[in-house]
């Protein structure tokens, strides 16, 4: 079975994630079947805290006496769904909680780059990774050696300096910087970015003189087109002066057929297809009805002339060529950015084979690699271990290479009569600069990348087959009615008067995605100013 929940800040997704994970590991009276869980967050810190809340439910249930609140919605939800008794919940907790201590390795309770490191170690030989290669965190630092070498090669071969002259030129120039270094170390950044892998493989085939040729290809054409455009434009503005036409004489003045040959006068990589000017040209009207007989006249000598222009261009656009010279464009635009990047790459890998050293995201795309090709039987017998159930926390800062390392595991799973959860909330993506994707989360269980998967239509298939609709956590138990309450009315002024427990949070607020990002929105400087007036004045 696989599961998404959507879980907003305050809703109680930790004791939903243990609640979960308990309902699991005692769903059967074997003490071990927490060893075929395998739990994923993306902290060390929220590892730790989930680790903590596990082991402490399983305390509490393990003990005669009265239960908690929590506690009691979990044996609840067991005694509810797993079809056993609160006695039976109270033995296998036991039993569960002292294989775990026993076995600690074995509590697959982590992050998902350690997990990373796990599936890495049985392949470092497959992957020849030596045994004194170091992982480091200093990978600014080797970047800059990458630029620093590129640019010492320059003058040692004949298209690379061209290259470098034309990369350094077009930098410098777009950056407005005088050093050519700075905005290439700029750039580098760009290299452990998940969305230029896939780019950058695509040009280690390219040479430096492939570079250089196709610039000039996609200039010369570009450059035809724009210089053609722009002297159809600026010839019928010249014809319009010369008349003496003003802009009110035209029909719909300055914002119809004169803003189309205006904008097509200072033609650069796209024109819009502008409404009132096609409404001209349907009813072959050129004029202003506010425009004088000779003004109507001057307009009406040249309205084969507009009439043409028009056509003209819009056949371009039917044609796809005006498409085509805005794809160009864009091309042209990145191209020596991707020549940059790739020249950068190649000389980073071979910095990092001498000095003996990887990056973590090295090691991602192996692991996605690895997944990807080797059948999951293989995989678990080189880890040792055999998951049949997999929950992932804070999923919505979850990497694109990530998830497809994990998938082929899940998807197994799931065929197997396992299951999967995936836990977050998209407004709550904050790691985008380490390349988390909100977006894989928000298209379950549609595959978001697919694509970029040999077997990404099977993968699709498997989570769409097994996907049950989970309800959102809806309660937020984080914050107090009354504010809540204050905060979406907007009598804010009137809680402090009331004397009312702000700190009473075991009554839930029920709210949905959109209250609550209004109430962060509008209510986080009020609610300050609501706390400080209830709190006791003191002389500092």
């Amino acid at each position: 079975m696989f599961q998404v929940l959507h879980s907003s800040a305050g809703a109680g997704k930790t004791h939903a994630l243990v609640r979960h994970y308990l309902k699991l590991a005692l769903a059967t009276d074997d003490p071990a079947a927490c060893t075929r869980i395998l739990a994923l967050t993306f902290t060390n810190k929220a590892a730790g805290e989930l680790r903590e809340r596990i082991i402490s439910y399983l305390v509490g249930l393990s003990k005669t006496g009265d239960l908690t609140i929590a506690l009691r919605d979990v044996r609840d939800t067991l005694v509810r769904d797993g079809g056993i008794s609160p006695e039976e919940v109270k033995d296998r907790a036991g039993n569960a909680l002292t294989h775990i201590l026993h076995h600690w390795p074995q509590f697959a309770v982590s992050t998902i780059d350690a997990f990373t490191r796990r599936i890495v170690m049985p392949f470092a030989r497959d992957l020849r990774l030596d045994s004194e290669l170091r992982m480091t965190t200093e990978e600014q630092d080797y970047r800059d050696m990458a630029v620093d070498r590129l640019l010492e090669e320059a003058g040692s071969d004949a298209p690379l300096t061209e290259l470098l002259v034309a990369i350094c030129e077009d930098l410098v120039e777009s950056e407005r910087d005088w050093r050519a270094d700075k905005p290439l170390r700029a750039l580098t950044a760009q290299l452990t970015k998940e969305q230029a892998i896939t780019h950058l493989e695509q040009l280690r085939g390219l040479g430096n003189a492939s570079f250089l040729d196709i610039r000039r290809r996609l200039r010369a054409e570009t450059s035809a087109l724009r210089e053609h455009l722009r002297a159809r434009g600026a010839s019928v503005l010249a014809k319009i002066g010369e008349a003496g036409i003003r802009d009110e004489d035209l029909y719909f003045g300055g914002s119809g057929p004169l803003s189309y040959f205006r904008a097509l006068a200072s033609f650069d990589d796209w024109l819009d297809a502008k409404k009132n000017t096609l409404k001209a040209l349907e009813k072959d009207k050129w004029s202003s009805d506010k425009a004088g007989p000779a003004a109507q006249a001057a307009v009406e000598n040249l309205a084969s002339l507009f009439r043409d222009t028009i056509l003209g261009v819009e056949e371009l656009r039917a044609t796809g060529e005006l498409q085509r010279h805005a794809v160009a464009c864009a091309v042209l635009r990145d191209l020596l950015p991707s020549a940059a990047l790739h020249l950068l790459d190649d000389r980073l890998d071979a910095i990092k084979r001498e000095e003996g050293v990887t990056f973590f995201s090295d090691l991602v795309k192996k692991v996605a690699a690895i997944v990807q090709r080797e059948p999951a039987p293989f995989l678990y017998e080189r880890l040792g271990e055999r998951y049949r159930h997999f929950l992932i926390d804070e999923f919505q800062d979850t990497s694109l290479l990530q998830w497809h390392a994990l998938l082929p595991l899940i998807t197994n799973a799931l065929s197997s009569d396992g299951s999967a959860m995936l836990v977050g909330d998209a407004k709550q993506a904050i790691y985008r600069w380490r390349n988390g994707e909100a977006r894989q989360f928000t298209a379950l269980p549609r595959l978001f990348g697919k694509e970029r998967l040999a077997e990404g239509e099977e993968h699709e298939a498997i989570l769409a087959r097994t996907y049950r609709h989970t309800e959102p956590l809806g309660e937020n138990y984080r914050s107090a009615r009354a504010i809540i309450r204050a905060i979406l009315t907007g009598k804010l002024d009137n809680v402090a008067t009331q004397h009312l427990d702000i700190m009473n949070l075991d009554v839930p607020v029920a709210v949905d995605g959109k209250d609550e990002l209004a109430i962060l929105a509008a209510g986080a400087g009020a609610l300050w100013g609501v706390l400080a007036s209830a709190l006791p004045k003191t002389d500092h």
